[in-house]
C-alpha cells in the first residue's frame, strides 16, 4: 500500500491506512545560527486514536513572486534523526510502501496540512526538504523525479495556497 495524502480541510488523510495529519502545534524555535524558527509538531490519528506523531524544525521566509508577497514555510526533514522517526512511524502504522516513497509520501501529508486554509492575505508555500546526507546516513537514494537545489537540498513535498482576499 501506498500512502497518498490527500488535503482535508486544515488535515490530511490518507484513504489506504485511515491515517490523519490534523493541523500541527507550532512554535517557535530558535535555529542553530541564532535565527528564529519554527518548530512544527505532528500528531498521526486513525479515528480518534493518537498512533503516532513528528516533530520537525523549520523557518519562514517572505519572498517576492510576480509582484506579490509570498510567506514560504519549511520543514526541515534532512538529519537522519528526524528521517529515522519518520520511518519508525511506517513501521507503526503498518505501511508497506519502500522506505523512499514513504518518506516522500509523508512529507505530501506533512505540507497537505497546510492546504485549506482560507485566511491568508497573501500567498503561502509550504516545503518539506531533506538533503542527500540524512539520507545517506540511512542508507537511502535521493527519490526520483525529484528537485534536487543546486546547494544539494532535495525537495520532498510542498504546496501553494493562493491568497484570500475578501
Amino acid at each position: 500500500m501506498t500512502v497518498d495524502f490527500k488535503p482535508r480541510d486544515t488535515s490530511s488523510f490518507d484513504q489506504g491506512s485511515g491515517i490523519s495529519i490534523p493541523m500541527p502545534r507550532i512554535l517557535p524555535h530558535t535555529l542553530p545560527d541564532g535565527g528564529d524558527g519554527i518548530e512544527y509538531q505532528f500528531a498521526f490519528r486513525r479515528g480518534d486514536e493518537l498512533v503516532g506523531g513528528l516533530g520537525v524544525y523549520g523557518a519562514e521566509e517572505v519572498v517576492e513572486r510576480s509582484g506579490k508577497r509570498e510567506w514560504v514555510y519549511t520543514l526541515d526533514l534532512s538529519s537522519a534523526s528526524v528521517l529515522r522517526s519518520m520511518l519508525r512511524s511506517k513501521q507503526a502504522l503498518g505501511i508497506a510502501d519502500d522506505d523512499v516513497a514513504f518518506l516522500r509520501g509523508l512529507a505530501q501529508g506533512l505540507v497537505n496540512v497546510f492546504a485549506g486554509q482560507i485566511n491568508n492575505i497573501d500567498n503561502l508555500r509550504y516545503v518539506a526538504f531533506t538533503r542527500q546526507v540524512g539520507l545517506s546516513h540511512l542508507g537511502l537514494a535521493a527519490p526520483e523525479g525529484a528537485a534536487i537545489l543546486p546547494d544539494g537540498t532535495i525537495v520532498l513535498a510542498e504546496v501553494f495556497v493562493p491568497a484570500h482576499v475578501a
